[in-house]
């Protein structure tokens, strides 16, 4: 996860949900500089994510200043039609709010690797941020077979 997120001025957001559209990018390396243009996509999947009333900034669980504490439960996933994150559940165990710049969630699964999603604001389009959804086996390594990106809506904004 970034541990350089970006700082956001802290206060209170309410309960924010985001209908999220991925697709699975099947051609990413992460050596070459590729523009989207470049990336080639297989299946779609669609989930609905709800990131829990805060005071953000907030990090909390595995891998965070505040490892001992456990995220809410608010923050989860409410929906994965095409189950998306069927091995990881609709909770996280990780949770690294920065909004309304920069969100991640995230879960451990099989007790070592880590399924993760990563939301970006779009510059100047507040009511959507992008998503990158990916698993990892450690901090530095991320599944190059199990990457999705695309766009979140934001039906209930904190912003």
């Amino acid at each position: 996860m970034n541990e350089a997120a970006p700082q956001v001025p802290g206060g209170p957001v309410p309960l924010r949900t985001l209908q999220c559209h991925v697709r699975h990018a099947t051609n990413i390396d992460p050596t070459a500089s590729q523009s989207e243009a470049d990336i080639l996509y297989s299946d779609e999947a669609d989930f609905t994510l709800e990131l829990g009333a805060a005071q953000v900034p907030l990090a909390m669980g595995l891998g965070t200043a505040n490892a001992g504490e456990t995220p809410p439960a608010s923050y989860r996933i409410t929906a994965d039609p095409q189950k998306l994150f069927a091995m990881a559940g609709p909770s996280f165990d990780r949770v690294a709010d920065y909004w309304p710049k920069h969100v991640e969630v995230g879960k451990t699964i099989m007790g070592k690797a880590f399924s993760f999603i990563l939301l970006n604001a779009v510059e100047g389009d507040p009511a959507h941020m992008t998503a990158f959804v990916s698993r990892a086996a450690d901090a530095v390594a991320i599944d190059l077979g199990w990457v999705y990106r695309g766009r979140c809506d934001i039906v209930q904004p904190g912003r």
